[in-house]
């Protein structure tokens, strides 16, 4: 697990715009100790259990699931009751069949559908919501959501081989391929996970009391990168992860550790749209972001604790990822 992932702060607002209530709304800000200055911040990133602070604030203070992004309510304990359907399926074809078929009684709002072909599978989701704005970030939740819990059932992560989006690639489009994996499409007709057909006899793995013990995790266990085993795991998430346990973003090391040449390891991520650079940055940022919640560490030492020689550079350098100073981002971050 990618312990230092940061999430952008697009989630937050995005969510908070749909909601109507002026009290819901400073509950939630209050709650997931984030600062006005950080909110109106575009490029500021929070960690997963502050958005998750938002969400369970918001959905127990209105009752309702989706959060107010749709017309009619998803009353609380809706999830609890999909996930304990799910949970006595077979496989991962049966627990997509199965949420389906508790979709179509339980809401209007939302349903899946199961497009099968010779080689993939089409989980696609229809959704109603009450407009644009909360049609984009419903959208980006239901497929995490429907994406991270399957795979924490079968215990490994589902292999996505493309994620298509009814939408335009927005501001935020960089989060999405280490959310999901997989090849990204946008402007497509429906919302759509397509998974290879090998997967899909995959069997569920998770017991009742392991099921409790999960759901009492939620929803920060979606916002935080997760692999359940090699066995399907994607390449970038596995080069986070090894950067994470050996401390180090050397290449050759990470190469190393996940037995393979430096020459693979650039193939297999070009095949997934990332560079290694990329992900070095990604670790080093959200590494930055957690150093910066702890009022111990002087910008200084952070520095230090980063690899660069001066404090200059890392200035620099988060400033490039964030928009702003390592000053002014704990600034807004006590606020």
């Amino acid at each position: 697990m990618h312990h230092n992932h940061t999430i952008s702060i697009h989630f937050v607002n995005a969510i908070l715009r749909s909601v109507d209530s002026e009290a819901v709304m400073q509950g939630a800000i209050q709650r997931g100790a984030l600062s006005e200055a950080l909110l109106m911040s575009p490029r500021a990133r929070i960690l997963p259990f502050q958005l998750s602070s938002v969400i369970k604030s918001i959905a127990k203070d209105m009752n309702d699931e989706f959060l107010g992004l749709s017309e009619n309510a998803l009353p609380m304990g809706s999830f609890l009751l999909l996930a304990r359907n799910a949970i006595h399926s077979q496989n991962l074809y049966e627990i997509y069949k199965s949420t389906a078929r508790a979709l179509k009684v339980m809401t209007t709002q939302l349903s899946l559908e199961l497009i099968e072909g010779d080689r993939f599978t089409r989980v696609r989701f229809h959704i109603k919501a009450k407009d644009g704005n909360a049609s984009v970030i419903l959208c980006e939740l239901a497929l995490l959501i429907w994406h991270r819990f399957p795979s924490w059932l079968i215990g490994e992560r589902v292999h996505l081989e493309q994620v298509r989006l009814p939408f335009k690639a927005p501001t935020h489009a960089n989060e999405y391929p280490l959310l999901f994996g997989g090849k990204i499409e946008y402007n497509c007709e429906f919302a759509e996970l397509v998974i290879p057909n090998t997967l899909l006899k995959s069997p569920c793995r998770r017991s009742l009391q392991e099921l409790n013990g999960y759901v009492s995790e939620l929803p920060k266990l979606w916002f935080q990168y997760m692999d359940y085993g090699s066995r399907s795991i994607d390449i970038s998430g596995a080069c986070l992860n090894a950067m994470q346990m050996l401390d180090s973003t050397s290449m050759h090391k990470v190469a190393k550790s996940l037995n393979t040449s430096i020459r693979t390891l650039s193939r297999k991520l070009a095949a997934e749209n990332v560079t290694f650079q990329k992900l070095k940055a990604v670790y080093l940022r959200d590494k930055a972001l957690n150093l910066l919640a702890n009022d111990q560490l002087s910008i200084e030492q952070i520095t230090s604790v980063l690899g660069y020689t001066e404090p200059s550079a890392f200035t620099r350098a988060f400033k490039q990822w964030t928009g702003n100073t390592p000053h002014h981002y704990r600034k807004m971050v006590r606020k």
